[in-house]
This record gives structure tokens, C-alpha cells and sequence, in this order.
């Protein structure tokens, strides 16, 4: 990951960003295989998920 800008030695084919619900396992698998199709091995996962039931978000 990277606070700032991206650093100029990396190119979008370094990047994947996925979208899944990760409450529901057959989309976790189909990301995982999405990913591992188009980039070979999975080296670094960041799970970004979050779940609010307050509404906070939407404030």
C-alpha cells in the first residue's frame, strides 16, 4: 500500500483492486481466482472491509 501517490516504478499492472462481499465465500473465491488468472500467485492481500450498522457512513 502507499500513503501518498503511487510511485512512478509501479504501473497498473502491478495494481488490481477487486470488489467482493466478503460475508459470502463463493465471491471470495471468484475474486481470489479473478486475481490469480489475471496476475499469477497472490504475494500481498489487503482486506479492506468494514461493516457499520449505525448508519455513521451515510452521515
Amino acid at each position: 500500500t502507499y500513503r501518498g501517490e503511487i510511485p512512478p516504478e509501479a504501473n497498473e499492472s502491478d495494481l488490481l483492486a477487486v470488489r467482493c462481499d466478503v460475508t459470502d465465500t463463493e465471491q471470495v473465491d471468484a475474486a481470489f481466482t479473478s486475481v490469480e488468472d489475471e496476475l499469477g500467485p497472490i504475494e500481498v492481500l489487503v482486506a479492506n472491509a468494514g461493516i457499520t450498522r449505525d448508519g455513521l457512513v451515510l452521515r
